[in-house]
C-alpha cells in the first residue's frame, strides 16, 4: 500500500466519524494519492468542495471520510453535479444537505474521480439554444444571490452587458434580490477556477 498522502495519519480522526452536522461516507480506494487527486478534482466542479476528514488504515485499503458539500454562498440544489446522480446514485442528500457516499469499491470510485476530472463546462446557453461545449474558466458570484461558472468568451459578453448599464449611469442592482449597490465591484465577484 502507497503510505504517502496529503495527511498524516496522526492528524486524522480515525475513531468516529464527523459530528452530526457533517454527515459523511466513506470512498475508499488503496491508493492515498488516488483520495488526494479526488480530494483536488472535486474542488473545481461547479463550487463545489471536497474535504478528507478522516482515514482507517489496514494492509489492504486506506478508506477515508470524504464530504462532498457546496462552497459558501452556493446554491445547494441549484449547483448539485448531474455526473454525481448519474454515476453515483449512492451519493444522497441528506437532511443537512450535505451529500454522503455509502463505502464505495475501487470501481466506483475511480468513476467519480474520472467525471469530476473532467473539466467543468460552460453553464450559459448558445444561440441556438443548446448548452456551451466549451470548458468553464471563470466562476461568477453575485453578492451570493447567484452563481455561475462561464467560458471566456461568455465572461466576456456577460461583463459587456452588464457595464452597458454603468455606462449609461444606471446604478447596479440584482435582478433576484432587489438589493441596490453603490458599485459594480460590490456587486459582482469573478475568479479563475
Amino acid at each position: 500500500m502507497n503510505t504517502s498522502s496529503s495527511l498524516p495519519v496522526d492528524t486524522l480522526d480515525v475513531t468516529a466519524p464527523p459530528d452530526a452536522t457533517e454527515v459523511y461516507g466513506w470512498a475508499a480506494h488503496p491508493d492515498g494519492l488516488a483520495a488526494r487527486a479526488f480530494e483536488a478534482a472535486v474542488r473545481d466542479c461547479a463550487g463545489y468542495r471536497v474535504r478528507v476528514r478522516g482515514a482507517q488504515r489496514s494492509n489492504v485499503t486506506c478508506r477515508r471520510w470524504v464530504a462532498i458539500e457546496a462552497a459558501p454562498g452556493a446554491d445547494e440544489q441549484a449547483l448539485e453535479p448531474e455526473a454525481v446522480r448519474q454515476l453515483a446514485p449512492q451519493m444522497s442528500v441528506t437532511p443537512t444537505t450535505r451529500r454522503t457516499a455509502e463505502m464505495l469499491d475501487d470501481a466506483a470510485f475511480d468513476a467519480i474521480v474520472a467525471v469530476f476530472s473532467q473539466r467543468a463546462r460552460c453553464e450559459m446557453q448558445t444561440l441556438s439554444g443548446g448548452k456551451c461545449p466549451r470548458a468553464a474558466r471563470w466562476r461568477i458570484d453575485l453578492h451570493g444571490c447567484e452563481q455561475a461558472i462561464v467560458c471566456g468568451q461568455h465572461k466576456k459578453a456577460w461583463l459587456q452587458e452588464a457595464l452597458a448599464n454603468l455606462w449609461r449611469g444606471i446604478q447596479p442592482r440584482c435582478a433576484h434580490c432587489g438589493r441596490v449597490f453603490n458599485s459594480f465591484q460590490d456587486a459582482v465577484r469573478i475568479t479563475a477556477i
